[in-house]
C-alpha cells in the first residue's frame, strides 16, 4: 500500500524532533529545514518522506493520557479535558492526549497546538 499524504504528514509531525537531532549531528540541517518548509508551504509530504528515507511502516503515534496535571500541587482542582487532540491542519490522523506535564500537545510540523476534539457528552 502506498504512503498517503495524510500518513506522511503524521509521520513528519511525530518524527520531526528526532529528525532534527539527527540532522544536527549529521550536518544536513539545511536540507531537512528546506524540506519541512516545502511541506509547510503546501508541498508533498510523501515526497518529503521519500527524500528523508521513509517509505511507510506501521508505527503507532497515538499518545496516552498520563494524568499528571501540576495544578493539583497548588490545591486547584485539575482541569479535566474530555476528548483527544487532533492535527490542527487536518492533514494527518495523529491523535494525542495531554502531555505528562499537563500541557496541550503540539504539532511539531507546523508548530501549533493540536486541536481538542471533545467527546460527545451523554444527554
Amino acid at each position: 500500500m502506498a504512503l498517503s499524504e495524510r500518513d506522511a504528514h503524521e509521520w513528519l509531525c511525530t518524527q520531526l524532533a528526532p529528525l532534527r537531532a539527527r540532522a544536527r549531528e549529521g550536518g544536513w540541517e539545511d536540507k531537512l529545514e528546506r524540506t519541512v518548509r516545502t511541506v509547510q508551504d503546501g508541498g508533498s509530504a510523501v515526497r518529503a518522506c521519500r527524500l528523508l528515507g521513509y517509505r511507510g511502516h506501521a508505527e503507532s503515534v497515538r499518545g496516552t493520557f498520563s494524568g499528571g496535571i501540576p495544578l493539583a500541587r497548588l490545591g486547584l482542582d485539575p482541569l479535566v479535558r474530555r476528548g483527544e487532540y487532533v492535527c490542527p491542519k487536518s492533514n494527518c490522523g495523529r491523535r494525542a492526549g495531554v502531555r505528562p506535564d499537563g500541557g496541550e500537545p503540539r504539532c511539531t510540523l507546523y508548530g501549533s497546538v493540536m486541536d481538542l476534539q471533545p467527546l460527545d457528552e451523554p444527554s
